[in-house]
């Protein structure tokens, strides 16, 4: 037998868990990309050279690669350090590619 749970405990926990990982989900990516762009903003007022802003903002993503490995890994009581160690990796080899396919050009 079925039993709508809608105004239950379970039914408000329900929506709340949800409304909470949307606006997570959703925020989240909007902060990361606001952080990496962020040294090309200083460099518009001067702060930096576009080079060193270059660099900056690659730092930066790889290091919002590392926090989101051990982020994830913590979630799974895993190693937070090994994890967020392969996803720099991973953010590395991907720079490289990228790298070498402008260079084709």
């Amino acid at each position: 037998m079925l039993k709508d749970l809608k105004n239950s405990v379970i039914g408000r926990a329900d929506r709340f868990a949800s409304l909470w990982a949307g606006i997570i989900e959703g925020v989240s990516p909007a902060l990361a990309a606001v952080a990496c762009l962020a040294p090309f903003f200083l460099s518009t007022l001067g702060a930096f050279s576009i080079n060193f802003a270059i660099q900056l903002s690659i730092a930066v993503a790889l290091l919002v690669m590392f926090l989101l490995g051990a982020f994830l890994r913590k979630m799974s009581s895993k190693s937070m350090l090994l994890h967020g160690i392969k996803m720099l990796f991973v953010g590395l080899i991907l720079t490289f590619i990228f790298i070498a396919v402008k260079l084709i050009q």
